[in-house]
Parts: C-alpha cells; sequence; structure tokens
C-alpha cells in the first residue's frame, strides 16, 4: 500500500510538471492580446500521451477554445526537423539534430511481474540483479533507450521470452503473466 501511495504521488508530481511545461509554451506562444489560436502539433511516444498529455489536454482546450492541438505518437525524433510537428515530448534527449530542449519533468520506472507471476516464480533475493525470470524486452531497443539497460540491472540476463515495441502491449503481457518488465510507474498503477 505504502508503494501504491508513492507510485501516485510520483504520478501527480509528473503531472504537475507537464502541466507547468504546457503553462510555459502558452505563455510563449500565446498572441500579444493574450489569446492562444492556432493549430500546435505535439509529437510523442505512447507512455507520454495515454498517461499524461492526453488526459489534461481538455483542461489546456477550455481555457483557450480556438486552439487545435493535434497529437502524434511515434516514438521517433525524426518528424521534427521536417517541421511535420511544433513540440516533441520525450522521455530523453535527441542524440542528433538541432532541437531547443527543456526538461519538463521526470518519469520514474520500475520493476513489474503480475501476482500470478510471481506466485508461481518467487523472487528469491533482495539484491540486485534478481536473476532466473522472464523477461519481457523491447523489440526496438533504441526507441527507449534507457529501458532495456534499466532492465538489465535489475533483473540480470533472463530469459527474454516476448520483445515488444509497445508500451501497452508491455504492460498487458507483464499483466498476462509473461514474466518481469520495466514499466514506468505512472503507466502501471
Amino acid at each position: 500500500m505504502q508503494r501504491d501511495l508513492v507510485t501516485r504521488e510520483a504520478g501527480h508530481q509528473q503531472a504537475a510538471a507537464l502541466e507547468t511545461g504546457m503553462l510555459d509554451l502558452e505563455d510563449r506562444f500565446g498572441g500579444q492580446d493574450g489569446q492562444v489560436s492556432g493549430t500546435v502539433r505535439i509529437v510523442t511516444v505512447e507512455t507520454l500521451a495515454h498517461h499524461l498529455l492526453v488526459p489534461r489536454l481538455s483542461t489546456l482546450q477550455d481555457a483557450h477554445p480556438d486552439l487545435s492541438i493535434g497529437v502524434a505518437i511515434n516514438a521517433s525524433f525524426a518528424s521534427l526537423p521536417q517541421r511535420e510537428a511544433d513540440i516533441g515530448l520525450r522521455l530523453c534527449r535527441p542524440q542528433q539534430g538541432r532541437f531547443a530542449v527543456k526538461r519538463v519533468g521526470t518519469l520514474s520506472f520500475g520493476l513489474y511481474g503480475s501476482p500470478d507471476y510471481l506466485k508461481a516464480h518467487p523472487i528469491e533475493r533482495t539484491e540486485l540483479p534478481i536473476v532466473g525470470h522472464r523477461l519481457v524486452t523491447w523489440g526496438d531497443p533504441l526507441s527507449f533507450v534507457a529501458l532495456p539497460q534499466t532492465l538489465r540491472s535489475w533483473a540480470g540476463e533472463g530469459s527474454a521470452v516476448l520483445r515488444v515495441d509497445s508500451m501497452q502491449a508491455q504492460m498487458m503481457a507483464i499483466r498476462s503473466g509473461s514474466g518481469l518488465g520495466v514499466l514506468p510507474c505512472v503507466a502501471a498503477v
């Protein structure tokens, strides 16, 4: 229960940081008359779109009815240089390209397994790495660079039983008992 409270608090902090970032953008891009209007195209990753951004857009739209927002879910930075998006909301800093970058928050990650998986495959020791478990891993290690490294440091070189390239598929696989995997805490609640 304590862990759930910590996870929820981390989610609220992340949401507040995202809201602060959106208000900062509002201040920077607002017209001289204080009206915010036009179209803003945001490209982001699945986790941020589903759990933080999209659920809060209605508040922004209520405050600025002349603002039109487009959200594209894409793990790549490729669309930003071609001006297909105005804002990129990412989990990591771009390694190449010329972008104005501002940190708007942090995201906590954890190692998760379903109750059924953990009952059938108990974790025998408390030190890291936890070894000998089935792992749900990322199919494209470049889309979330830190996650495969984190998984290896927490769960060793277990048996990768499933590789997926979608956060939703990752959560479903872990919840269904396929194995252990790394998830953002805000998504695992």
